[in-house]
């Protein structure tokens, strides 16, 4: 892009060069004189706000990108750490839960039926704590996934056969 905009640049020059030339060799020399130095003015300002405006933001357009693409990765690999930790946590509720149930088979008969209903209640709160929390930060959220490119949303993709129209 720098280089075609140089290159158009410097036609457009030699352009006005050569009517400026003609107009001075047609006895018009204040003509010429005049509409070179007008229209070389014209094209270095339009040249310099095309530079401003496209060209210097294309040379860092691929850092800019690859910058916003570091950013979702960091964003996906904190979610997926969260995600791990999160799994360990239900690993190890379950695993305690198995170690309390294995307790609770050692207490006699009439006991065991009390505490089966108050650990059943102990249970259901902590249940209700943890969905409050998974919640939050669950990946099965629609954000979890980050997708670069729309046509890998499988969400929104077409899976019947579309209507006919009249």
């Amino acid at each position: 892009m720098y280089q075609l905009n140089t290159a158009i640049m410097v036609i457009l020059h030699v352009y006005v060069t050569i009517f400026s030339v003609l107009l001075g060799l047609k006895k018009t020399s204040f003509t010429g004189g005049a509409f070179f130095f007008i229209m070389n003015i014209i094209i270095f300002l339009v040249g310099r706000r095309l530079y401003t405006t496209f060209i210097a933001p294309g040379l860092n357009l691929a850092m800019t990108n690859a910058r916003i693409i570091d950013e979702q990765t960091k964003i996906v690999e904190e979610r997926s750490r969260l995600f791990q930790a999160y799994r360990a946590k239900k690993k190890d509720k379950k695993k305690m839960d198995t170690d309390m149930a294995q307790n609770d088979s050692c207490t006699p008969p009439n006991m065991k039926q009390t505490r089966f209903k108050l650990d059943a209640a102990i249970e259901n709160r902590q249940r209700s704590e943890v969905l409050n929390e998974a919640a939050d930060e669950t990946p099965e959220s629609s954000d979890f996934y980050l997708y670069r490119q729309p046509f890998l949303n499988t969400s929104e993709l077409e899976t019947g056969p579309r209507p006919y129209h009249s």
